[in-house]
Formats: C-alpha cells, sequence, structure tokens
C-alpha cells in the first residue's frame, strides 16, 4: 500500500511510504505571494505522479497566534481539496496521536520523533520531512 503523509505548514513535508520503504520524502517552502495555489499544484502533482493509495494529514494545532492558526487551517484545507479532486481517501491525525502511535508518549518533543525517524531510516531529514513519515507510519499502527 502506498501511503502519502502530509506535514502541512509553511515549509510542508510530504513523504510517500510503501511497504515502510521511503519512496520519496521532503519538504516543499510555500510560496508567499501564491501559497494556496503553491500548495495545490505541489500536491496535485504529488498525487498524480506517485498515486498514493491513502493520504493522512497531520491536523492543525491551534497555535497562541490566530492569524498563524488561520494560515495553517486555509493550507489544510487546500491540501485536502487536492486529496478529495483526486478521489483520495484520507485521515487526519492530531500532532499528539501521531506521537502516541510511535513513541508511546503523546506529549514527546518533535525533536524525539525527528531523531527515531533518522535512526530508523539512516537518514538526516528535517523536522518537516520526518513529521511527514512519521505520519505516513501511523496508518500501519492504527
Amino acid at each position: 500500500m502506498r501511503i502519502l503523509g502530509v506535514d502541512p505548514g509553511f515549509t510542508s513535508g510530504y513523504a510517500i511510504i510503501e511497504d515502510n520503504k521511503i519512496i520519496i520524502a521532503g519538504e516543499f517552502k510555500v510560496s508567499k505571494t501564491q501559497r494556496l495555489a503553491s500548495l495545490f499544484n505541489f500536491y496535485m502533482s504529488i498525487i498524480q505522479e506517485y498515486n498514493p493509495d491513502i493520504c493522512i494529514i497531520e491536523n492543525s494545532y491551534v497555535n497562541n497566534n490566530a492569524k498563524t492558526s488561520l494560515l495553517l487551517g486555509q493550507s489544510k484545507g487546500v491540501i485536502e481539496l487536492t486529496f478529495q479532486l483526486n478521489n483520495k481517501d484520507y485521515l487526519s491525525l492530531a500532532p499528539c496521536q501521531i506521537k502516541k502511535l510511535l513513541l508511546h508518549r503523546g506529549n514527546c518533543k518533535k525533536s524525539e520523533v525527528q531523531e527515531y525517524i533518522n535512526n530508523l531510516y539512516n537518514t538526516k531529514y528535517t523536522h518537516n520531512t520526518t513529521d511527514a513519515i512519521a505520519i505516513s507510519l501511523c496508518y500501519y499502527l492504527i
């Protein structure tokens, strides 16, 4: 099963996992001038090229800064739209669910997830990319 994991944000992490192997993983720096359009175009191309069986996206957390929370929510909505337009089933998981599934502690630090994924795959990915890989791997654990 081919799984697309997405960490939405101003630098969006993405990963395609198949049989616990990384097919592609990285991060997409969102354009400031065409933020939503650039996210839409990027994820449309990823979905069309790699044709995942299911997509999983991290839920936006409510930030103390209302403007940041709104922007993250918009990004998540646009990415979910690309899933829907491509007839892809998808799930949303809260950050604490992802951490609990992988590390058995919902309150662990982002750096712990990054270290866990980089050790598991012997890589040196950034936290946005390791978050996306972690999100993808959660499909096997739920």
